[in-house]
């Protein structure tokens, strides 16, 4: 057992023994880890279990049940529920886990107070899943008998989490404890209801209690993109999904024809670039923590500090981009008569990766003055990776260009102090956009490019993103004409 001492005072001088009831939390209380976590931690293998519940995490299910707190309330219970399903064999293996998680993460001072007291009712009272506790505290080989409260399955959106654990136990329990003759010993902020009714409240927390997060350090992509800073603006849907891969779509697919073959080789080469490229996010962050004073959150990213970026960004990069050139030979994009050709596609794939890993590299341990001349370079190649397959015509050309130098423009103004939350890129974008096509039309004196499919699919796209702009440049114009400026 894991002899942990309270962080103020030992907990015998806390306690009255007089008391006829003991209620206990159980997560960082009486069980010094989250058994929940460590529950989902039983699942293998990692790596699918990690990525089911990034995407349990990414589309965020829980914001489609009414009522408020609803991420309390049911985010655990979706992740318990979803890896309980797909990985059946999850519960065999948490009963033959239990025992050494209890033995290693049993609070002794705790369980000391249990057994040399004559407590008329312990209760254990949590937010955590009644059949993962009662696992823990069979191997607990207390002399007491626990009454546990604990979120069911049955009762989720009436249950412990949604009415606080005091009106739960008063509602499956009435009259069971006399709460002027009972002790609470709780390390959760969350518990104040149950602590201002009893007579012995006791607010403790323990040095060495473990927090984690279950498969923490197995790398799924964008996890670390959306944990980090970049989450908040929700930059995997913005900037991945609805910007660069639609670019991808706009550009490429009108060269080669579009196709699902061409559809799906894009998104995985896509996929396969950002991971190397999130292996940059990573190295920038933690340089910028360090070294810099626009470093963000800092707890956002060290949180991550042990994550395997690297390693792992390379792994799925390899593998996706596997996928990719194996789609754009299926759709016959590309040609492949050999196992030998196949490689050859594919170690060009990781050359061009390799050469976008070393310039993000130079990129992060640059002075800022020259960051400045690397960053559109690097907004270059967020697209321009998938020419090494498919080809590319004038308005790709002109529309990858567009978004390198709205880019450019919209990281000048935050490196001179400006606020980027203003800049209105989108209209840069289709300002250079449209003024190209312009140019390139009165140099070949002929208009029909205005009247092409994919002209009018990328105005169409440009002008939607570029509506809220307009509108707040509109807006304000008409304000200053209203105050007389």
């Amino acid at each position: 057992m894991s002899e942990l001492n309270c962080v103020d005072k030992k907990l015998s001088e806390l306690i009255n023994l007089d008391n006829e009831t003991l209620i206990l939390d159980f997560d960082h209380t009486l069980f010094l880890s989250n058994s929940t976590e460590e529950y989902l931690a039983c699942a293998q293998p990692a790596i699918l279990t990690g990525l089911v519940l990034a995407l349990i995490e990414g589309l965020k299910p829980w914001r489609l049940f009414p009522g408020g707190n609803s991420r309390f309330v049911y985010r655990d219970a979706i992740r318990v529920l979803a890896i309980t399903i797909f990985f059946p064999w999850t519960f065999l293996v948490w009963k033959l886990r239990a025992n050494k998680l209890a033995s290693e993460y049993a609070n002794a001072e705790i369980l000391g107070v249990l057994d040399h007291s004559n407590w008329k009712n312990v209760v254990i009272a949590t937010n955590g899943f009644g059949f993962i506790v009662k696992e823990l505290l069979k191997s607990f080989n207390s002399t007491h008998e626990f009454v546990v409260l604990s979120s069911n399955f049955g009762n989720i959106a009436n249950g412990i989490r949604r009415q606080g654990k005091l009106a739960y136990l008063k509602s499956c329990y009435p009259g069971l404890v006399d709460f002027s003759k009972a002790t609470f010993i709780s390390d959760n902020e969350d518990d104040l209801d149950l602590m201002g009714v009893v007579s012995n409240p006791v607010s403790l927390t323990w040095e060495g209690a473990k927090h984690f997060r279950a498969h923490e350090n197995v790398y799924i992509p964008f996890v670390y993109t959306e944990g980090s800073n970049r989450g908040n603006s929700g930059h995997v849907v913005n900037t991945i999904l609805l910007t660069n891969y639609l670019i991808l779509i706009l550009t490429y697919g009108f060269s080669a024809g579009l196709s699902v073959s061409l559809a799906l080789g894009l998104l995985f080469l896509s996929i396969s670039f950002w991971c190397v490229y999130e292996a940059g996010y990573y190295e920038n962050d933690f340089h910028e923590v360090n070294y810099e004073s626009t470093g963000g959150d800092g707890k956002k990213i060290l949180k991550f500090k042990d994550y395997p970026a690297e390693v792992g960004a390379w792994t799925w990069g390899f593998c996706l981009g596997l996928a990719g050139i194996y789609c754009l030979i299926r759709g016959d994009i590309i040609s492949s008569s050999s196992p030998v050709e196949f490689c050859s596609y594919l170690l060009l794939w990781l050359a061009w990766l390799l050469v976008v890993r070393l310039v993000f590299k130079v990129y992060n341990y640059s002075i800022l003055e020259l960051r400045v001349l690397i960053y559109p370079v690097l907004q270059l190649f967020r697209m321009a990776g998938p020419l090494l397959f498919v080809p590319l015509n004038i308005l790709g050309i002109f529309l990858i260009v567009s978004q390198a130098i709205s880019r450019w423009f919209w990281y000048l103004i935050y490196r001179t102090g400006g606020d980027r939350k203003k800049a209105p890129h989108h209209i840069v974008r289709i300002v250079i956009f449209v003024s190209l096509v312009i140019l390139h039309a009165y140099s070949e004196k002929n208009l029909d490019i205005f009247v092409s499919w994919q002209f009018l699919l990328m105005s169409a796209w440009l002008l939607a993103r570029s509506i809220p702009q307009f509108l707040m440049f509109f807006r304000g114009k008409v304000f200053v004409k209203l105050v007389g400026c």
